[in-house]
């Protein structure tokens, strides 16, 4: 709980039983999570025996592997269901670190911003953390070509590490994104056509839970706000639970939504916690 809002982490797990008592450990260290929702995607492990094995965790299991996007939907209707007010993702493979819960949910908590990342980019401290270069190199090109269709500036468009206010997620068409990796890519572009504020955080160095899972993490101490179209100075976070995106296709995708998208003006930076003074409107 912070600041009355209840907290509800959201594991997505597959094959994680080497990792996810360690992870489950340090997200209750934290001291404001009230539920682990941990769903687990068809694993051939021991990581449904050790889930239900946690105080305060619930457990959901899937008949057989669904994929990623699936998983996630899931997860995030089982926390909408507990009564989150704050919903982070965290996987339980332990490639991020929990010690940052705290400072995403605040961020959220105290109304500045709807939708939080954890990004292993920020500060240029992902190749000394251990990330391939090949895997950097991808991720910097996807992230740039997204950023150019969406008008955004984030630094990563896949880190997995994400904070969310319950109103935001409401608003959302879930049930209707991918069932695999794209869904990650779906969610922040609804994010952005909708006029929310994306924020990032930087990650700390830490080891990854198993060897090739993903990377070892970066660390920084910035978030970049991320504005949708033709933003002026950072707006509430307020806005009517009734609306929500209306879609033609059963799965959305992001060059559909990025093909109809209007200019959008630059972001907000922010460095060390001090709002620069955002850019002029792009007129053009």
């Amino acid at each position: 709980m912070l600041r009355g809002q209840k907290i509800v982490v959201v594991m997505p797990a597959y094959n994680a039983a080497r990792t996810l008592q360690r992870t489950y450990d340090e997200v209750m260290a934290q001291e404001i999570v009230d539920e682990v929702v941990v769903v687990d995607d068809g694993s051939h492990d021991d990581t449904v025996a050790i889930a239900r094995t946690l105080p305060h965790a619930r457990v959901e299991l899937h008949p057989r592997n669904l994929g990623y996007g699936a998983n996630q939907k899931t997860a995030y209707r089982l926390a909408l269901g507990a009564g989150a007010d704050i919903v982070i993702m965290v996987h339980p493979d332990y490639q991020y670190t929990p010690r940052l819960i705290p400072a995403m949910a605040g961020l959220i908590a105290s109304g500045l911003y709807p939708c939080v990342l954890g990004s292993r980019i920020l500060g240029g401290h992902a190749r000394r953390g251990g990330m391939p270069l090949w895997r950097y190199a991808g991720n910097r090109v996807l992230t740039l070509a997204e950023n150019l269709l969406l008008g955004s500036k984030l630094s990563e468009f896949h880190t997995g590490y994400r904070a969310f206010a319950r109103g935001l997620l409401e608003r959302l068409p879930l049930e209707r994104n991918s069932d695999d990796f794209v869904f990650d890519n779906q969610i922040l572009a609804e994010i952005l056509w909708i006029g929310e504020t994306i924020a990032e955080i930087g990650l700390g160095d830490q080891l990854p839970g198993q060897p090739g899972v993903r990377d070892r993490l970066p660390r920084d101490r910035a978030h970049l706000p991320s504005r949708p179209p033709g933003a002026g100075p950072l707006p509430a976070v307020s806005a009517p639970r009734g609306a929500v995106l209306e879609f033609k296709d059963d799965a959305v995708s992001l060059r559909e939504m990025a093909g109809s998208a209007p200019r959008r003006s630059p972001v907000h930076q922010a460095a060390h916690g001090d709002l620069s003074q955002p850019h002029a409107p792009d007129r053009r």
